[in-house]
């Protein structure tokens, strides 16, 4: 047996010698690049390690009219690693991948992806980032105004428990969403393969902004269980919908599971579940105002800074569109498009509540406590933990 391994061994290390097993040899290329329109711009390709032979490829645009190369074809020496340039064109504002081929199978060219953005404007681009940095901050701070409120106050009455719940699932299927968008990469390839002219349309600052939501809404439930709440609870409508969605989201993962739905297409649909939460979570709140003829309770500090943060949002994505005249990205991310959308009228009817029906009194109702002395109180009027 032993001398069976030896010739084996034997025969192995001789087909390695004479070129039987070679290390795969890949050509290295940007992922993406951006020129301005009618501008150039050199790329670097190279192999991944020295050919053996010299190897010709040939790169083509799918979209010809949006950019094009100088240089379509171009000698890889072999025995050597160091790159050669590749002059690209901007024509006119577009998304376009790049067919490579490669005169030997020595060079796999197959993981070669290469999406080419021709901008009208690299500073409008700037611009643009800036704005997605705007809405960034703008929707990730403004929970903190009610967190403080509710804290000063020491009372979270005036708050509706209904729309923190929703918040809840909201954020959670927004945030499994985003993170399946950006850090998942067979979701990742299957929307490059449905969407091949467009760039995922989740930043990352789309999912961090959706995990730290998520998280400040822990906090309030925390404050719920602290703090006076009255006889406030969460509606039995309100659990109903919570279960409906986890049913929605289980059976929407067990089809994944038996080939019925891609995983981008699971992800897309759990991320309709935080649309309709946006469409209705903000209903309990704006009930309870109207019931009590009051917006004391509810910060509207948080109302203006949300309003703010959805108008950069489609800013943004409108910007996106017309410096690449890429419409589709705006139908590519269906939740944030809602979620700005919804966002904006609903905080324009908190805010015509705030400052036109309900007006405030004279008193610092984001400081001064809506109930009366520990003392005197209604015994109904408690919290859910008395840390006294």
């Amino acid at each position: 047996m032993s001398a069976g391994l030896i010739h084996l061994a034997l025969v192995l290390v001789t087909f390695t010698v004479r070129g039987g097993y070679s290390t795969p040899r890949y050509l290295v290329v940007p992922d993406e690049i951006t020129v301005q329109m009618y501008s150039s711009q050199l790329i670097t390709v190279r192999p991944s390690s020295a050919l053996e032979h010299n190897v010709t490829l040939s790169f083509n645009c799918t979209k010809p009219f949006v950019a094009c190369f100088n240089n379509s074809e171009i000698v890889l020496p072999s025995n050597t690693t160091t790159g050669r340039h590749v002059t690209i064109v901007g024509y006119r504002p577009g998304k376009a991948s790049v067919d490579v081929r490669s005169s030997s199978s020595e060079l796999i060219v197959r993981k070669a992806v290469l999406l080419v953005s021709v901008a009208r404007s690299l500073q409008l681009d700037i611009f643009i980032t800036i704005i997605g940095w705007c809405m960034f901050v703008c929707w990730t701070t403004s929970c903190y105004p009610q967190i403080i409120t509710n804290f000063r106050r020491k009372s979270v009455v005036g708050l509706s428990f209904d729309l923190i719940a929703l918040n809840i699932l909201g954020f959670a299927a927004y945030s499994v969403y985003n993170v399946g968008m950006n850090w998942v990469p067979a979701v990742e390839n299957e929307y490059s393969l449905k969407h091949p002219n467009s760039a995922n349309p989740v930043a990352l600052s789309d999912t961090i902004f959706g995990i730290h939501d998520l998280l400040t809404c822990f906090i309030v439930v925390f404050q719920i269980a602290i703090y006076e709440r009255g006889d406030q609870t969460v509606s039995k409508l309100v659990f109903a919908m919570i279960a409906a969605a986890l049913v929605y989201a289980v059976v929407t993962v067990v089809l994944v599971y038996v080939h019925v739905f891609s995983l981008l297409a699971c992800l897309t649909f759990i991320s309709y579940i935080k649309l309709a939460v946006q469409l209705t979570k903000y209903i309990p709140q704006i009930y309870l105002n109207f019931s009590r003829k009051s917006t004391e309770g509810y910060n509207i500090h948080q109302v203006l800074i949300d309003m703010a943060g959805g108008v950069f949002a489609l800013v943004q994505m409108f910007l996106l569109a017309y410096n690449y005249e890429d419409y589709e990205s705006i139908t590519g991310d269906v939740a944030k498009l809602g979620l700005a959308i919804l966002a904006i009228f609903f905080d324009a009817i908190f805010t015509v509540q705030h400052y036109c029906l309900y007006p405030a009194t004279d008193i610092n109702t984001e400081t001064q406590p809506l109930l009366p002395d520990r003392k005197t109180r209604d015994p109904k009027m408690k919290p859910l933990i008395d840390w006294h």
